[in-house]
């Protein structure tokens, strides 16, 4: 580096081996991650009793569950109760994951 250069001011870089000219390209892929996103935070939580909840539902769906037996964060959720708490499907078990 010779004494008049300076190091610019980068807030992304870009690897060598995307030469310039497929910028538009980049910028494409990182609008689809966002938009994937945005689309995971928007996605509908269902919300009822613990016996109206889908008996198979996909792996991190979450569902406000108005009978919950338990407010445990982690622990398994029954219907029966009382409390209102976020759940989420681990593949096995409603869990709570607030209340």
């Amino acid at each position: 580096m010779s004494a008049h250069s300076r190091t610019p001011n980068i807030a992304a870089v870009v690897a060598p081996s995307q030469p310039e000219t497929h910028w538009w390209s980049w910028l494409q892929h990182i609008a689809g991650a966002v938009n994937e996103i945005i689309g995971w935070i928007n996605r509908q939580t269902n919300s009822g009793q613990f016996a109206e909840l889908p008996n198979s539902p996909q792996i991190g769906t979450t569902a406000v569950i108005t009978d919950s037996n338990t407010t445990t964060w982690g622990a398994s959720v029954a219907g029966g109760g009382g409390n209102t708490v976020l759940a989420w499907w681990s593949g096995s078990a409603w869990k709570v994951i607030g209340i």
